[in-house]
């Protein structure tokens, strides 16, 4: 009798499943009003983030491609956002290229691009590249140690850059750098002691500016205490000084909004050193610090970003699969709820922005299980969108676009002698460096972290089930061969079923999988079967 129960639990929940056709478009059933439509892919290996900015008028993207599976040393590619889509015009050599921040100072045009690790070192030079009128040249490098992200900002006139170090070979108590721009060169002024910097937000209230810490974890005590402050600081005199300090664990990603003349901060909780089961806590300015009002359970929430009254979750990895789906929530009154659900391969990163009064959400696509060397998708708020029936491979890529880029723009790679000098001289550092172990030349640290490139993921990997593109019937005859097959196990085994039920529709991320009414019918089973 209990054996007819998982066969009927777990046929009914495989036809639930087999309903998703797309992996671009969830089910209506599941969420009404979803705010984003999916809109086009671009070919991308291990990206890590992008960086939107406007050139004299011109919108550009650029991606930062970190690892492609063997090696760091990478083409990171800058496009041009035109007519709609977006166009290869240059490429640059990196080394783990991990983040990018646009700036202009008196008219000209600055990209500074993270170095995070190359040949067992973290300690390499990021670089600062000048806009020539066509393309980006090398202007000036940046000592940087594990570099992870960078934001800037004005102060009385005075432009100013805030690099946040990560981690050296041994320890990720490294300070990170508040540069100043003086006499055509950005120059150090400050250090703040940070524990695994891995995220910077900048942000102004009442005139007076901010700066948001994510302090990844502490590893001067015992064991690594990934359950850490990250640090608020203010901008006074010249200089940050500590304001307040929040309670995290493994913190990932900072986002300040406002929302009816409110001021909020939230932070992603990526890994608490065991496990990738975190949040997502929301706080609000109370005119003194900031407080906690909501708490969003979220397993492997990475990257956050806010756009139109929606809070979008990145989800990168779970302990299980980079095959996750990221989260939109739609927030009235301070409090947010769940509107849409977005597949991704092991989000990285998602970067906001508008062009011709469109709202667009581009997301870094990092690794999806086997592969690093695939597609990062854009979204579009609002239903101009494409239909969210077409799926990836349907849209136009960089390389597929007809348009023709001028001249001046066609692709190029800038390297300079002084880039050629600090690869030789990382290469040195590399042979005398410790030995490294592949968690450690990964550059993320934690012994179970997901941010390996070196991973080999040989362990069996638990993906949730996604829809495919084929007809109808021939999903109808794949599950008809599964549920047969299912049969046979379920007539020799009360082992395998369990767990197979759980492989399928465990709950990872805070949402239904399926409606609350047969959410409770089967979690009353569930204990009932003791899965």
């Amino acid at each position: 009798m209990l054996g007819v129960k998982w066969f009927v639990g777990f046929v009914v929940l495989f036809a639930l499943a087999f309903l998703r056709q797309d992996k671009k478009a969830l089910s209506s059933a599941r969420y009404q009003d979803e705010p984003f439509n999916y809109y086009s892919s671009l070919a991308t290996t291990g990206a890590m983030h992008a960086k939107h900015f406007k050139v004299q008028g011109d919108s550009y993207v650029f991606v930062s491609q970190y690892y492609d599976g063997e090696n760091f040393h990478q083409e990171s590619v800058l496009y041009c956002w035109g007519q709609g889509n977006l166009i290869q015009v240059q490429s640059i050599a990196t080394l783990g290229a991990i983040c990018s921040e646009y700036l202009e100072i008196e008219g000209e045009g600055y990209l500074v691009v993270g170095n995070h690790f190359d040949a067992g070192t973290y300690r390499i030079n990021s670089v600062v590249y000048h806009w020539d009128g066509a393309r980006f040249a090398w202007h000036q490098d940046l000592p940087t140690v594990g570099v992870r992200a960078l934001k800037h900002f004005e102060s009385e006139g005075e432009r100013y850059l805030v690099v946040a170090n990560f981690r050296d070979e041994t320890s990720h108590s490294v300070s990170s750098v508040i540069y100043q721009w003086v006499g055509g060169d950005f120059i150090p002024i400050q250090q703040l002691p940070t524990k695994g910097a891995h995220e910077l937000e900048l942000f102004t209230i009442d005139g007076d500016i901010y700066l948001v810490v994510a302090n990844h974890v502490d590893d001067t005590v015992q064991s690594p205490a990934y359950d850490t402050d990250s640090g608020l600081y203010l901008w006074s005199d010249s200089a940050f000084i500590e304001w307040q300090r929040l309670p995290t664990v493994g913190a990932t990603s900072w986002i300040h909004f406002e929302q009816e003349n409110e001021h909020y901060l939230a932070v992603s909780n990526y890994f608490d050193g065991i496990n990738y089961v975190g949040s997502v806590v929301i706080y609000q300015w109370d005119g003194q610090e900031f407080t906690v009002i909501q708490s969003i359970p979220v397993a492997g929430a990475f990257a956050l970003s806010f756009m139109q009254g929606y809070l979008v979750i990145g989800r990168h990895y779970d302990g299980l699969t980079y095959q996750l789906e990221s989260l939109v929530y739609e927030g009235q009154g301070g409090v947010f709820r769940l509107v849409q659900a977005i597949p991704t391969q092991g989000a990285s990163h998602l970067e906001s922005f508008s062009d011709g009064g469109q709202q667009y959400l581009f997301i870094a696509n990092y690794f999806d299980d086997s592969s690093y060397e695939i597609k990062s998708d854009v979204y579009v708020l609002g239903a101009s969108g494409v239909s969210s029936s077409s799926s990836a491979s349907d849209m136009p890529t960089a390389s597929q676009i007809s348009l023709t880029p001028s001249p001046s723009q066609t692709s190029a790679v800038v390297q300079s002698n002084t880039e050629s000098s600090s690869l030789s001289s990382g290469a040195g550092t590399a042979s005398t460096s410790p030995s490294l172990s592949p968690t450690q030349s990964a550059g993320w640290g934690g012994p179970t972290s997901s941010m390996q490139p070196s991973e080999s993921l040989s362990q069996s990997v638990s993906t949730p089930l996604q829809g495919s593109s084929s007809s109808g019937l021939s999903d109808g005859i794949l599950a008809l061969i599964v549920i047969l097959v299912c049969a046979v196990v379920f007539a020799g085994s009360y082992f395998l079923v369990p767990r197979a039920y759980r492989w399928c529709f465990r709950r990872r991320s805070g949402y239904e999988m399926i409606s609350p009414a047969e959410d409770r019918w089967f979690s009353f089973r569930v204990k009932e079967w003791n899965l």
